[in-house]
């Protein structure tokens, strides 16, 4: 039988049969887990190629990042929703009704504004405080609709890309003016 070229150390060798392709058993060892080792990276560039940019939770994170920074310009010189202060501290985009609890709100300009991380983190909110002003500063029939029930809404990452369109597109006007 003709001498082959080993497929793992390229060292000449005489088959044993017209299908072997590796000089002996450590070879053999050796090339049966790289190919268990590049099944495996390519399930995995498959995983990473098909999440990378189709993801919904990139597009709700990115949809999200764009709506809270057009809160915050729009609310730049309003101080904070639930104690009022203006400046001192980092400012949030607080929802009045949390986005855990009610996601059809989530971008709702009504249910979100300008709120210091004091009142958003440490005050879960401070939302006794946060509705009084916000009926100044919607008014009431605004809030009660905000309070009413919502049906669920099922969000696609095709509705979170149009959402970060819209409020970065918003943002870009707003600080235009």
């Amino acid at each position: 039988m003709k001498q082959k070229k080993c497929r793992v150390c390229r060292e000449l060798f005489t088959p044993f049969t017209t299908t072997s392709v590796v000089c002996g058993v450590e070879c053999a060892s050796k090339l049966a887990k790289k190919k268990v080792q590049d099944k495996k990276d390519a399930e995995f560039r498959e995983r990473k190629r098909r999440f990378k940019r189709s993801d919904i939770g990139v597009q709700k994170r990115e949809a999200s990042k764009a709506f809270n920074a057009y809160i915050r310009e729009r609310d730049k010189e309003d101080g904070c929703i639930s104690c009022g202060i203006k400046q001192g501290r980092q400012f949030h985009a607080g929802h009045f009704k949390t986005r855990g609890a009610h996601p059809e709100l989530a971008f709702n300009e009504d249910n979100c504004h300008k709120q210091c991380s004091v009142c958003n983190n440490h005050l879960s909110g401070n939302l006794v405080d946060y509705r009084e002003r916000l009926i100044g500063k919607i008014g009431k029939k605004r809030v009660l609709n905000l309070e009413e029930y919502h049906p669920p809404i099922r969000r696609t990452a095709k509705d979170y890309e149009d959402i970060k369109i819209k409020y970065r597109k918003k943002l870009k006007e707003l600080k235009s003016l």
